[in-house]
């Protein structure tokens, strides 16, 4: 798969080290930065289109496995900051869209506070819709594009040097399959 940066040789990675080619080193830090904004926005479009289904879902009288698991993760896991509806003054139709209507503020605002793509946001992007995160090595390498990422956007020209342009591609590659493991994950709890 050609992810779009020239990926010479070894050799030319050893040379780029050797002569501090900052022209090189600035492009794989771009390469880095951009590819890491692609990648987070990639991960939150998938969260929200399996909760915009299960919104849809439910709109049609339907409770999906992503509804389910939000309503659970928001009762559960997310701190009350209002008191609880009392279920003796409502009826039932009532508190469930009531509960709904509290869901698609909730939700999409979570995404919309996410700034990152490491395993933290990942996890708070898609347990909350039932969605487990694939316990596989790729999340290291997904680990280390996000540090190198921070460094590059945060740190400037002082940021530590990558190994080689390849480390970088090949990081890439393995995040590229973390990719695709979710949006097929996300596929099958909307099915």
């Amino acid at each position: 798969m050609n992810t779009g940066i020239i990926i010479t040789d070894a050799d030319d990675d050893i040379e780029t080290l050797l002569t501090g080619d900052t022209k090189r080193q600035m492009d794989i830090r771009a390469y880095c930065v951009l590819g890491h904004a692609a990648i987070e926005e990639f991960f939150e479009s998938i969260a929200m289109a399996v909760f915009n289904n299960a919104i849809d879902l439910w709109t049609r009288k339907s409770v999906s496995w992503p509804l389910l698991a939000l309503a659970l993760y928001h009762e559960y896991y997310e701190p009350r900051k209002e008191e609880k509806l009392s279920l003796k003054r409502e009826a039932k139709v009532t508190f469930m869209h009531s509960a709904v209507a509290k869901l698609k503020e909730y939700y999409p605002n979570q995404i919309h506070q996410n700034h990152g793509a490491r395993l933290d946001h990942l996890i708070n992007i898609f347990n909350p819709i039932g969605i487990e995160i694939p316990d596989k090595p790729f999340i290291g390498s997904l680990e280390s594009f996000a540090s190198w990422r921070g460094d590059f956007a945060h740190k400037g020209m002082t940021a530590q040097r990558i190994s080689s342009a390849t480390s970088v591609h090949n990081s890439i590659q393995d995040i590229l399959i973390l990719c695709f493991e979710l949006k097929d994950a996300a596929k099958q709890v909307v099915a």
